[in-house]
């Protein structure tokens, strides 16, 4: 059994019982969810507004109800409220447990209630806890071939984070981070860990939680969820996804199993993820596996690396794909340096990249390749792109202007020397 003192908000299900004019019970249930054995979840108990117990229990299991009853009563006692142990009494409280358990799997039965959008107060927009990258609540995917640095990335996000102190050119949300690592051990993450404090110039890592797994996240999502829940994680980072899954990545089940855990987590999450390298012929790279590995994302973002060969630092652009509900970011750059003892990153303007241009949008390559004024036959060789598409593009550029003619073709050029 674990305890908690803390009960956040998002508990759906909840009924409060007056036992006697000092003691109000309230139960609490949520993360339900129906297994083989019967219905699961999270149950909590508040006694006179103080949060006493929380546990994850088979609801339709008379003993297991019953466990969690013993437990509340010895917690009672454990943090000194025995002046109400009489007023609830192991037996008044196995009536409400039961009663609550009841309505709980009855509610299940019938689905999730219907409600009609749009009442009550209009909802306030998701904050962004990375700016301009990882909205906080939403599952975001970085994919990319291997040797583009997406876990060195991730891990320095999640030191901003954790630190509250930015490093990467965007401000974050201050919070708990934790890990969930599939492919390297707690030694190589550790020492990943004090190289980016030495980079930072700090003499420790911050206390990201950080946690080696090998079962699939669909079979471990119990513990992960509660530890996120007590200990107040506001980012998950998950490497790689292609593990946590558990079955082969390109079926549809495993995919949506694991996404479905990944629900119940909590926070914002950011997903690592590979990319395949016969994926050329596609019109946008997307995730190794299920067509689903990209759809069930809310935000997806590829990484693309440029490194001459025995260089000791690596070009990062980071690229946005598609997202939910809000338009397409800017473009990320990065340089990651590795010296003796030290991983260094900074920020870095990836449209400046010639190697990484074709990570960019129309509209970008064409603001790129205007250093003079250029026809649209001259733009599109620079660019490679259709010269109707150079034509839109440097139309819907709010700093491209047509500078002239030069026969019958347009000559664009920048409206200032800033983007």
């Amino acid at each position: 059994m674990s305890s908690s003192g803390y009960l956040s908000e998002g508990w759906p299900l909840r009924e409060t019982t007056k036992l006697d004019p000092s003691v109000t019970v309230e139960l609490l249930a949520k993360g339900l969810r129906r297994e083989k054995t019967g219905w699961h979840g999270q149950m909590g108990a508040k006694i006179n507004d103080t949060a006493i117990m929380v546990d994850t229990l088979n609801l339709e299991r008379a003993r297991a109800r019953s466990d969690f009853v013993g437990a509340v009563m010895k917690r009672l006692q454990d943090v000194e409220q025995g002046l109400y142990l009489e007023a609830v009494g192991h037996g008044n409280l196995a009536v409400v447990v039961d009663r609550f358990a009841l309505r709980c799997i009855e509610s299940l039965d019938a689905g999730e209630p219907f409600k009609r959008l749009g009442e009550g107060d209009k909802p306030a927009p998701r904050p962004w806890l990375i700016d301009g990258f990882l909205r906080s609540g939403e599952h975001t995917v970085l994919f990319g071939f291997k040797g583009t640095a997406k876990s060195l990335l991730a891990l320095a996000f999640a030191y901003d984070i954790q630190s509250g102190s930015p490093r990467l050119g965007r401000q974050v949300i201050e919070g708990p981070v934790q890990v969930l690592d599939w492919e390297c051990d707690s030694e190589t993450a550790d020492e990943r860990a004090w190289l980016i404090a030495a980079g930072r110039g700090e003499s420790k890592p911050p206390p990201i939680f950080y946690r080696r797994m090998v079962a699939p996240l669909a079979e471990d999502i119990e513990s992960v969820r509660r530890f996120g829940e007590r200990e107040g994680v506001v980012l998950t980072i998950i490497d790689s996804q292609g593990l946590a899954v558990g079955g082969p990545p390109t079926q549809a089940g495993p995919v949506l199993a694991f996404y479905a855990a990944a629900r119940e987590i909590g926070g914002a999450i950011l997903g690592i993820d590979h990319r395949p390298y016969d994926d050329g012929a596609r019109q946008k790279p997307s995730p190794y596996g299920s067509v689903y590995k990209a759809n069930a994302a809310r935000s997806l973002w590829l990484a693309k690396a440029a490194q001459e060969q025995g260089d000791s630092e690596i070009h990062v652009g980071v690229f946005h794909q598609t997202a939910n509900n809000y338009g397409l970011q800017r473009p990320m750059g990065f340089l990651v340096s590795f010296a003796e003892g030290a991983i260094t990153i900074k920020p870095e303007d990836a449209r400046e990249l010639p190697m990484l241009r074709e990570g960019l949008s129309a509209t970008e390559r064409c603001w790129l390749a205007l250093e003079r004024p250029l026809t649209t036959a001259q733009l599109a060789e620079e660019t490679g792109l259709k010269p109707d598409t150079v034509r839109q593009a440097c139309n819907r550029h709010q700093k491209i202007v047509r500078s002239g003619q030069d026969g019958r073709e347009a000559t664009w050029a920048r409206l200032s020397d800033q983007p």
